[in-house]
């Protein structure tokens, strides 16, 4: 199989004043990734990066680092590199190295195409989801889903008894989620463990490295949190959910062609969403995607779809 089509998608809602999230695409390597601040709230605010927070200027650093890659390295020397410009970024700011409850970081997903194989590493909630062409879909697990669920607990019920004013819940959640970021970002010894680039080099024992054959494949999607249904991602639901991705986007391919596949999912998971009660750090997620195509010149690729009743299979009741 060889890779026959890239596309890519990151957006930021109108009403966020920053760009958190963002996409490599610098072949062979893409990827996505969500950067975050420094827990904060409105008495004790973010510092600033030259009008940038934190986790812009961390994605931005893991970007730069991919700039003209060069195809023999692996994807763990990028990661390194751009960890090591992390740290160097975060020690000029004064900021305490560290601790990761105290410092800003990006989650991400990154993969390289090989001869014949894809090799990618992941950490956090950015997720990969691969299809091959008798129908079997693999995907990567969601590392953040114990520690973000149990912090959405607590914002439930930190607003369930201030009356739903989430501007003073961060108060009282903030130092909260520092205590809690410092337990399990990047500490292989926390049960809730996850990988986050932002300087600390334990990140290495707990990011997830895999490798997926190219025979056979047909698609790929790498892609942020705010590209999908969150719940959807927990361990009793995320192999429904990643029927639906690929269904959905060979779907639409289908129908479409080339254009606006990656946008459509968007909008439609968007358009969902206004129709349930959602918890969440903000009102409305950004998201980052890249889908990427495989084929074989000497023999047109038949791409598999599920029934209905096949997705409803695969969701738990």
């Amino acid at each position: 199989m060889e890779l026959i089509r890239v596309d890519s998608i990151c957006d930021h809602p109108a009403e966020l004043e920053h760009e958190e999230d963002g996409v490599i695409m610098e072949p062979p390597f893409y990827g996505a990734l969500d950067g975050f601040s420094e827990p904060y709230s409105y008495l004790n605010p973010p510092r600033p990066f030259n009008d940038f927070t934190g986790g812009e200027m961390i994605v931005k650093t893991v970007k730069r680092n991919f700039l003209g890659a060069n195809p023999a390295l692996p994807i763990e020397a990028y990661l390194q590199l751009a960890n090591a410009g992390i740290k160097k970024m975060l020690a000029a700011e004064e900021l305490p190295v560290g601790n990761a409850g105290l410092m800003p970081g990006a989650v991400f997903a990154v993969a390289k195409v090989e001869v014949k194989t894809i090799k990618f590493i992941q950490g956090g909630d950015c997720l990969i989801v691969w299809h091959f062409a008798d129908g079997k879909i693999d995907f990567t697990r969601n590392q953040a889903y114990g520690h973000v669920s149990h912090n959405l607990r607590t914002i439930e019920e930190i607003l369930a008894k201030n009356s739903g004013n989430r501007k003073e819940m961060w108060v009282e959640f903030a130092p909260i989620l520092s205590r809690r970021r410092e337990q399990d970002i990047n500490n292989p010894l926390s049960a809730n463990n996850y990988a986050v680039l932002n300087s600390q080099p334990d990140i290495m024992k707990c990011w997830i490295a895999g490798e997926i054959p190219l025979r056979n494949l047909t698609t790929l999607l790498v892609f942020t949190d705010g590209f999908a249904h969150y719940e959807q991602t927990s361990p009793d639901k995320i192999a429904f959910l990643a029927a639906k991705l690929i269904d959905d986007y060979h779907r639409k391919r289908l129908a479409s062609g080339q254009k606006e596949t990656l946008n459509q999912m968007l909008a439609e998971k968007r358009a969902e969403a206004k129709t349930c009660i959602k918890l969440s750090y903000i009102d409305r997620d950004e998201a980052a995607a890249v889908a990427l195509e495989f084929g074989d010149k000497e023999q047109k690729v038949k791409v598999s779809y599920f029934s209905r009743q096949e997705l409803k299979s695969l969701c738990p009741a």
